[in-house]
């Protein structure tokens, strides 16, 4: 049996963690959560769905968290998921997901993530959330990181469709916090010792729009 690992970077994640750890182990055979630096009870509700948990020293590098958790996934594929996700089944019975992957050819899979509680601002979209656990497939990109191949063979990537991700963290009370308590002093930290791509200077001006610093967006 084809066997599914689900790996989870995590920081303060109390209000949410138990929801998303929850919603994911009855799919997944194994699951490795990577604590950045937290101080509420995020690790203790951890320890109530698994024993693999690891510390990670915070480094505003998305990428680098992420690719420490995949390096103690033991499972044939793995699920990244966050704290404020949730995974939910889209077609009954529910079919185990290592079933489902079983003989599979391709080498990743994209889920389908709705945004909850956000109106019409925010548009559901696909994205590539489920791949098989090889070296040659890690993160880059300290923000807004992305998957990506090392092998000189490009990713096969397929949809599944059994299986979608519901997303909480953008909903407006909580995204005005995130962007300027957690996504601004990251970003300017990156500014300041290496600079920005065009990509993330427009996004990090977008932020301090939305949180009413119009001179820092002019800024940026």
């Amino acid at each position: 049996m084809v066997r599914v690992c689900a790996c989870l970077i995590v920081k303060n994640e109390a209000a949410h963690l138990a929801r998303c750890l929850g919603s994911v182990q009855l799919w997944v055979d194994e699951i490795v959560v990577v604590d950045t630096g937290s101080t509420d009870e995020t690790i203790a509700i951890a320890r109530q769905f698994t024993e693999r948990i690891f510390t990670f020293p915070w480094q505003d590098d998305f990428a680098a968290a992420r690719n420490y958790s995949l390096e103690q996934a033991t499972g044939d594929w793995i699920l990244v998921i966050d704290a404020d996700e949730v995974l939910v089944a889209v077609q009954e019975p529910p079919i185990p997901l290592g079933q489902q992957l079983e003989g599979s050819p391709l080498t990743a899979y994209q889920l389908l993530r709705r945004e909850i509680g956000t109106g019409q601002q925010f548009s559901d979209f696909a994205i590539v959330r489920l791949f098989r656990n090889l070296p040659t497939l890690r993160y880059q990109g300290r923000f807004h990181e992305q998957l990506v191949s090392t092998d000189a063979e490009p990713l096969t990537i397929g949809t599944l469709e059994t299986l979608r991700i519901d997303h909480y963290g953008y909903q407006p009370a909580q995204i005005q916090a995130k962007m300027r308590d957690r996504n601004i002093p990251i970003l300017e930290r990156i500014r300041a010792s290496e600079g920005l791509p065009l990509n993330l200077l427009f996004a990090l001006a977008d932020m301090y729009h939305a949180v009413n610093n119009p001179t820092a967006a002019d800024d940026c």
